[in-house]
């Protein structure tokens, strides 16, 4: 996991380096382990291709047809599902 935690009370420059960090630290992680996917709960806030991450590029059209004739009006948002 990685954590760069930061205070209630940090100020926007704080947050926004914690955040930088992360992402650089990811950004390095997805180049290691490209296509092994991610586990929804830890995955990445700012994933740039959570579709296909999480779900597979394979699966994402079948799973996207299921889910407009199951939620029509698109009630229930799934992460990589939109």
């Amino acid at each position: 996991m990685i954590n760069v935690p930061f205070s209630n009370s940090a100020n926007v420059s704080d947050i926004q380096t914690a955040f930088k960090t992360v992402v650089s630290v990811v950004v390095t992680l997805r180049k290691l382990t490209t296509g092994d996917g991610a586990y929804q709960n830890e995955a990445d806030t700012f994933e740039p291709d959570p579709a296909n991450l999480f779900w597979g590029a394979d699966n994402y059209e079948r799973l996207m047809r299921i889910k407009k004739n199951i939620d029509p009006d698109n009630v229930l948002i799934l992460p990589g599902l939109y």
